[in-house]
C-alpha cells in the first residue's frame, strides 16, 4: 500500500536531458544568466572552437548563438556580472590568449573589454562576487603555474590586481561561491592534482585554507553552487576519470557525497545551475574521447520544507491499488518526478493543467517526488512510503 507522508524529502537524482548540441567538447566556458545556460568554445578532436550554445530548461532545447567574439578558443575562463558573460583568455590554435569578451544575451553581441593583465593563461579559474569577475591561476603554457588573482570591475572596464592564492600555482581548478565567498577546488600543478580547498574572502582581500577535498586529489572537475551550498564532482587524476560529485556546506566547512554524476567518467566539462538545478555537460571520457553527454541534477534538501505549507501547487493522492493521481490548483503546466532513495528516476509526467494518474508497480520502499514548473523551478516535494 503506498501511503502519504509529507515530510522534508531527498531528490538527489540525476537526469538525462538533451545531448549539448555542440557536440563532444572539453574544456569550454560555461555559466547560466538569468534562466537560461551558455556553453561557449572548447575543443573537439585538437579543434578549438567558437561557437556559443544556450540551454533553455523549459522546452529542453539548445540554440546556438553568436561564435565567441576573439575567435576559437580553447579552456577559456570568465563569470558572469548583473546579466552578462565576461569570457576570455584560453588559448587559440595553440597561442595563449589574454584578451577578454562581453556577452549581451539580450541582443546576442560579442563586445571586446580590457584584457586581462599578466600573460597569457589557460586553464584559469573565474567566478563573480558583488558585481565584480575573478580570474585565478591557470597556465601559461605549461609550468610553472600562475597562482595570480585579478578582480574586474564592469562598471570602469579596468582590472586590478589581488592578493594572490597562498600555495602553488595550478591550473584547471574549479570554484562556486557560497555567502558572498569563492571556493577554489583542486588543480594540477605538474606533476601532481591537489585536493586543496581555499577560500577567498573579498571583503578583505584574503585566503583561508579549508578542509581538503575528500575525494581525493583532482584537477578538471565541475562546479555550481545551488543557494548557499557548492557542488564539485568528476575530473581526473593522472589520466582516471571520475564521475562522484559532492556536496559542500561552507557553514561548517564540511563535504558530502552524493549521487555520481549519471553520464560518463570525465573530466573538463562545462556546469552551471539554473533555478536550483545543476547542469553538467560534454567532457573528456577515458579514451580520449569526447562527449555530449547532458545531465541535470536535483540536490539534497530542495524546495519548500512541507508540500502542504504556502506555495504547494497540486495535490498528490494515492490509492491502494498504487494508482498516483496528481491535481494541479490551477491550469498552468507542471512537471512531477518520482525517485527511489538512491536517486534513480522511477517516473517522470508532465501535467498539462488537469488531473493526471500514474500506475506504479513499486517494490517496497521510500520514494520521493519533486514537483517543478516547466522552467524546473522547485514548487514542492513529498515522500511516499511502500508497504507492499
Amino acid at each position: 500500500m503506498l501511503l502519504p507522508s509529507f515530510a522534508i524529502g531527498q531528490a538527489n537524482t540525476w537526469v538525462q536531458r538533451a545531448n549539448f548540441a555542440g557536440g563532444g567538447r572539453l574544456y569550454p566556458f560555461s555559466c547560466a544568466i538569468g534562466s537560461k545556460g551558455y556553453i561557449v568554445g572548447g575543443q573537439n578532436a585538437n579543434t578549438d572552437k567558437q561557437d556559443t550554445w544556450e540551454y533553455s530548461p523549459a522546452s529542453n532545447t539548445w540554440t546556438q548563438k553568436a561564435g565567441f567574439g576573439g575567435g576559437p578558443r580553447y579552456s577559456p575562463a570568465g563569470f558572469v556580472v548583473n546579466g552578462a558573460a565576461y569570457v576570455g583568455g584560453g588559448q587559440s590554435n595553440g597561442t595563449t590568449m589574454t584578451d577578454f569578451w562581453a556577452y549581451n544575451p539580450s541582443n546576442n553581441t560579442w563586445s571586446q573589454i580590457a584584457s586581462c593583465p599578466g600573460p597569457g593563461r589557460y586553464d584559469a579559474t573565474g567566478f563573480a562576487i558583488n558585481n565584480k569577475g575573478y580570474i585565478c591561476c591557470g597556465s601559461f603554457n605549461g609550468p610553472p603555474y600562475n597562482n595570480a588573482l585579478y578582480q574586474y570591475d564592469p562598471a570602469t572596464n579596468s582590472w586590478s590586481q589581488k592578493a594572490s592564492l597562498p600555495s602553488s600555482g595550478r591550473s584547471a581548478a574549479r570554484a562556486f561561491v557560497c555567502n558572498g565567498r569563492a571556493y577554489l577546488i583542486g588543480g594540477y600543478f605538474n606533476p601532481n592534482s591537489t585536493n586543496e580547498v581555499w577560500e577567498y574572502n573579498p571583503d578583505i582581500d584574503s585566503w583561508t585554507q579549508k578542509g581538503n577535498f575528500p575525494g581525493g586529489q583532482r584537477m578538471g572537475g565541475e562546479a555550481f553552487n545551488i543557494g548557499d551550498h557548492g557542488f564539485y564532482g568528476c575530473g581526473s587524476k593522472n589520466g582516471v576519470r571520475y564521475n562522484d560529485f559532492w556536496e559542500y556546506d561552507a557553514s561548517n566547512d564540511s563535504w558530502t557525497q552524493v549521487a555520481s554524476y549519471g553520464g560518463p567518467m570525465n573530466y573538463g566539462g562545462a556546469g552551471f545551475a539554473i533555478n536550483g538545478l545543476g547542469y553538467i555537460a560534454a567532457g573528456q571520457v577515458s579514451g580520449g574521447n569526447f562527449t555530449a553527454d547532458f545531465w541535470e541534477y536535483a540536490p539534497l534538501d530542495v524546495g519548500i520544507s512541507e508540500t502542504d505549507q504556502t506555495g504547494h501547487v497540486a495535490s498528490v493522492f494515492i490509492s491502494d491499488l498504487g494508482e498516483i493521481t496528481i491535481k494541479p490548483f490551477d491550469n498552468g503546466k507542471l512537471r512531477f518526478r518520482l525517485m527511489d532513495v538512491s536517486g534513480r528516476l522511477v517516473v517522470e509526467k508532465e501535467i498539462s493543467g488537469g488531473e493526471e494518474s500514474i500506475h506504479m508497480s513499486a517494490a517496497t520502499g521510500v520514494y520521493t517526488y519533486v514537483i517543478t514548473d516547466m522552467n524546473n523551478k522547485i514548487e514542492g516535494y513529498g515522500k511516499l512510503v511502500v508497504n507492499n
